[in-house]
């Protein structure tokens, strides 16, 4: 396979990781303070990061394929919503008026599951790019 990765590849990638981080940061904000932002991230740091650079590496290799001509699905938003979860807790005092104070609860349990498999549909998403780029 020898397959020549464009630089455009690795800047949409990084793109794609600061975008990540950056929803992460506004929404966190938004929900509970900075003060929030940077207790979750001492706490889920490394989930976070992982999740956002499986979501980065995916948009490079998507955006390759896409210059390549051919079209494939991306399981990325899986990391955003995982991301995501590790605040949700905070969403407690809106639900209600949803009539989902439950979810809110549950999603605050498994957050390190949750955290888990947003990773794991980041690495399953990264192999189907990959192979997809082995076709070309």
């Amino acid at each position: 396979m020898d397959v020549k990765v464009k630089s455009s590849s690795f800047f949409y990638g990084f793109l794609g990781f600061v975008f990540l981080i950056a929803l992460f940061v506004t929404i966190v904000t938004f929900i509970g303070g900075f003060q929030e932002v940077v207790d979750q991230l001492s706490e889920y740091g490394i989930y976070i990061v992982i999740l956002a650079l499986g979501f980065g590496i995916q948009v490079g290799l998507y955006s390759h394929i896409r210059n390549s001509g051919k079209a494939v699905a991306v399981t990325g938003s899986t990391s955003g919503l995982a991301m995501i979860s590790c605040c949700s807790h905070y969403l407690v005092s809106f639900l209600p008026v949803l009539g989902l104070t439950g979810i809110s609860g549950i999603v605050s349990i498994y957050q390190v599951e949750i955290f888990l498999a947003g990773i794991l549909m980041n690495f399953i998403g990264i192999l189907y790019l990959i192979s997809k780029m082995k076709n070309e």
